[in-house]
């Protein structure tokens, strides 16, 4: 994932689908150079905290969730790994979630929800998405795969660019799809708005990161990530380990 998307200080043609695992490569097509300051990192941040209360606490994304990240405090059931969380996405649907997201961005910052609503204008975030994430077998219109993809890269991110350990992603999507069979998440509409937000999120997110590195801003950009996860889902990334049974705590 470290590699998968590169941001360019013009939006570039084209999407190109390379190489398994890390050594994948897609050309410039999302330009999020402005989240890579701490400033504009906190919009998104604020955007989703506000969220968050307006929903309730405990939340994951400003959903209803079990008490805060406790599903990845433990391994989950190796069956877990493979339990399908398949969704349908229609436009409608689609169209819905990301104005939402541009909405809650607006409210903190005008600047970055234009160049967020212009991005995602331009550009299919989801063809991006399963650009990085299909060689860790986490593609497609699943709402395990996409909340395993986010919480890897915000690891990753934290912990300076580190690749997953060998079988931990399979254990993170496990722990996913456990924290995803919450009565209060399981139907296939809520699945889907989960999925597709936590695509966003991921596209956007892993865009600012290339940026932060170009721009020489790691360690601003990944303590923001860091600080999002630990205030809004609850899990406090620079403590928590990655092995083949997913997350644990440090």
């Amino acid at each position: 994932m470290a590699k998968g998307l590169r941001a360019g200080s013009v939006v570039a043609l084209g999407l190109l689908l390379a190489s398994p695992l890390a050594a994948q490569d897609i050309s410039p097509v999302f330009d999020m150079g402005g989240l890579a300051n701490a400033a504009s990192m906190g919009a998104v941040i604020n955007s989703e905290r506000a969220r968050a209360g307006q929903m309730g606490a405990p939340t994951m994304r400003g959903m209803p969730m079990p008490p805060p990240g406790r599903a990845f405090m433990r391994p989950a059931p190796a069956a877990a790994a493979t339990v399908p969380m398949r969704y349908s996405a229609p436009p409608a649907l689609r169209r819905e979630v990301v104005s939402q997201f541009v909405d809650r961005v607006r409210r903190h910052s005008p600047e970055n929800a234009r160049l967020i609503q212009e991005q995602l204008a331009q550009h299919d975030y989801r063809r991006i998405y399963d650009g990085i994430v299909r060689p860790y077998g986490l593609a497609g219109d699943d709402a395990a795969n996409a909340l395993a993809a986010y919480l890897v890269l915000g690891w990753m991110i934290v912990h300076g660019g580190e690749e997953p350990p060998p079988g931990a992603v399979r254990g993170v999507r496990a722990q996913a799809s456990v924290a995803l069979s919450d009565s209060r998440l399981a139907s296939a509409e809520m699945h889907a708005r989960l999925g597709e937000e936590f695509k966003i999120l991921f596209v956007t997110i892993h865009a600012g990161w290339q940026s932060a590195r170009r721009e020489g801003n790691l360690g601003r950009y990944a303590a923001g990530v860091a600080d999002m996860f630990r205030n809004l889902d609850g899990i406090d990334l620079r403590a928590m380990q990655l092995g083949p049974a997913g997350f644990g705590r440090g």
